[in-house]
């Protein structure tokens, strides 16, 4: 498989870099995805669901990214640590066409990355 670029998000190193996600600790509202999310985590814990890959859809604006960012903070805490693994991944250059290939290439990426013996 020919190797491709994946770019992590950026967030914003102050509160007024507005063009960027939040920063986590400028993060605020957005309970119900978060409740969603974690719940999600239990079930997958509680073998409940198969499921092991969440992508955060919408419009552009909407905060998908800052909440990705402040799940990837939350899920840094002690409790967590080890229990499951968070890559963010900024598809907004992938062009339709390319897309299959770029996410190919993630999902090897990411496990990958994640297999730790």
């Amino acid at each position: 498989m020919k190797k491709v670029v994946i770019p992590r998000i950026c967030k914003a190193d102050k509160f007024v870099d507005y063009h960027l996600p939040c920063s986590p600790e400028d993060f605020f509202g957005r309970v119900k995805p978060k409740e969603i999310f974690w719940e999600f985590i239990k079930d997958v814990g509680d073998k409940k669901t198969d499921s092991r890959i969440v992508c955060l859809t919408g419009n552009t604006g909407l905060g998908k990214s800052s909440l990705l960012v402040k799940l990837i903070e939350e899920s840094s805490q002690e409790e967590y640590k080890h229990e499951f693994y968070i890559r963010d991944v900024d598809v907004t250059s992938v062009r339709d066409d390319k897309a299959k290939f770029f996410l190919a290439n993630v999902y090897s990426n990411n496990i990958t990355r994640s297999y730790r013996p």
